[in-house]
């Protein structure tokens, strides 16, 4: 009994604690940030509306206390600032230059946007890219694939051919968690013990056009029935489908087709940050040797 308690010590150190390639976090950073980018720009026209006292509606965080001042709308010019400084710290942290500290640049600023218009809005994405953003703080994604890479090569300077992953192990399991706690609310919400909710969902205001023309088609209610049943399994059988090496390539491709669909019919496009996190559940070893056979990072050390 104890060598297996051992074992399973070994396996959890090794899982969350072993460094490894810094490939997977490269890529994931890139990902990220061009995800970020196509959220935040089309904002700007908006910025007033939405965040200063010009705009809609002003929270009132006096619960805060001391801190309420901290989110409270300011003028537009000290708000486009922010904004500005967001919108940099996002393109510093695509490139992969002072990755770290654009990362927390910007989890800095999008808490206190996240506070002034979106936690009123209740926006679950908003809640898991605040946690992912706050996790990428920790993360060394710019020992390859950067512009940091790419001047400290110039340079001579070594580069890390290992980083500490465990904020990449985080962030990859919060993305099973988003499956699999969503999977096991549907189980118990009766509302989604039939089809009826996704033919209903498709017609109300969150339909698109697409879905409108779907829905004109007059499919049974028993295709909509399996279409909820399959995305409950789906949802459920993450822990297995994103982890396990034999299930991933299929689990992937679902998983992409499941949010594309998503995006397509129902215009609710935010949820694809989370495919990007799909090459974080791979070896980092193996898209270490993937890469490198592809797009050779010559100068790490």
């Amino acid at each position: 009994m104890r060598s297996v308690i051992d074992a399973l010590r070994r396996r959890w150190s090794k899982h969350w604690f072993e460094p490894q390639p810094p490939h997977s976090a490269a890529i994931f950073r890139v990902l990220l940030g061009v995800f970020f980018l196509i959220y935040w720009l089309p904002r700007a026209p908006y910025v007033a509306f939405r965040f200063t006292t010009r705009g809609l509606y002003t929270p009132d965080l006096s619960q805060l206390g001391p801190l309420g001042w901290l989110m409270t709308p300011i003028p537009l010019w000290a708000t486009w600032a922010i904004y500005g400084a967001l919108v940099a710290s996002l393109v510093s942290f695509t490139l992969g230059w002072r990755t770290r500290s654009a990362a927390v640049v910007y989890f800095l600023t999008y808490l206190y946007f996240f506070h002034l218009e979106l936690y009123i809005l209740g926006a679950s994405y908003d809640r898991l890219f605040l946690q992912i953003s706050f996790l990428m703080c920790f993360s060394r994604s710019d020992e390859v694939y950067s512009l940091r890479a790419a001047m400290r090569r110039r340079a001579g300077l070594p580069l890390a051919t290992s980083i500490p992953f465990w904020p990449l192990r985080l962030i990859a399991f919060q993305g099973m968690l988003v499956y699999f706690a969503t999977g096991i609310h549907k189980v118990f919400a009766p509302e989604w013990w039939g089809g009826e909710i996704l033919y209903y969902s498709i017609i109300s205001a969150w339909g698109s056009d697409l879905a409108y023309r779907i829905a004109a088609l007059g499919f049974p209610m028993e295709l909509y029935d399996v279409l909820v049943y399959s995305t409950i399994v789906l949802e459920l059988s993450a822990p297995i489908g994103l982890y396990m090496r034999r299930f991933q390539p299929w689990f992937f491709i679902a998983g992409f087709a499941f949010h594309s669909t998503i995006a397509l019919t129902l215009q609710i496009w935010q949820f694809m940050a989370v495919p990007a996190t799909y090459v974080l559940y791979l070896d980092p070893k193996r898209v270490e040797r993937f890469c490198e056979s592809r797009w050779p990072s010559k100068g790490n050390a």
